[in-house]
């Protein structure tokens, strides 16, 4: 992956990111990606702008999400399937941000979104590292799960609600309150189901092996 090719370990590459994230001072340990050649490196943001990398892009891209970190993988080869009818396949196959489609889905985009998306990233960092990176496949696809129900405001935030075109679907008019409220989920059964039906088909097997 991205932290063996770029650090010859994934635990050098582990160790050298703590150590960046206990430098003193109120800021960011992040991860960076060289576009002439792929390779990462770990730096120190101060008061979250100060020692960006110029012409570095940061981690958004789905190759990033999806190979850095195994347990994802099956998630971005799910994303990049030109034959899945998934949600996170059709935004994967749009032109303007398939690419990036991980980041413009899940980032949060309210007032202070950036800050609380870079949180949410060293979340999944600090759980890939301590609690998924030692297991396999089998046993970590079970476990992962989204930290909260999907937000319908990140949907409607390019699928307005307001086109007349998707009003003309009669699903659409007939329950547009709640999906504006939130109270009914767009990525449900019913509607246009699961992001990725794989992920969701192992948790349902999952929740009648339980019974």
């Amino acid at each position: 992956n991205a932290a063996t090719e770029s650090f010859g370990d994934y635990d050098v590459w582990k160790a050298d990111f703590m150590n960046t994230g206990k430098m003193r001072g109120v800021g960011w340990a992040a991860v960076y990606q060289d576009p002439s050649n792929g390779a990462i490196s770990n730096h120190w943001i101060n008061l979250h702008e100060t020692g960006n990398v110029a012409g570095y892009h940061a981690m958004k891209t789905r190759q990033f999400c999806t190979v850095s970190c195994h347990v994802m993988t099956p998630y971005g080869n799910d994303s990049a399937n030109p034959d899945s009818l998934g949600l996170a396949a059709r935004h994967g196959r749009n032109e303007a941000f398939g690419k990036e489609n991980c980041y413009t889905c899940h980032a949060d985009y309210g007032m202070f979104g950036t800050v609380t998306t870079k949180l949410g990233g060293l979340r999944h960092v600090y759980e890939y590292t301590f609690n998924f990176h030692q297991l396999s496949l089998d046993e970590a696809l079970p476990r992962i799960h989204i930290r909260k129900p999907f937000p319908n405001s990140t949907c409607i935030r390019c699928h307005s609600t307001e086109n007349p075109l998707w009003k003309k679907v009669g699903d659409h008019a007939s329950t547009l309150v709640e999906i504006r409220a939130g109270t009914l989920s767009c990525a449900s059964a019913g509607c246009h189901g699961a992001a990725h039906p794989f992920s969701h088909d192992i948790h349902e097997r999952t929740k009648l092996g339980a019974k």
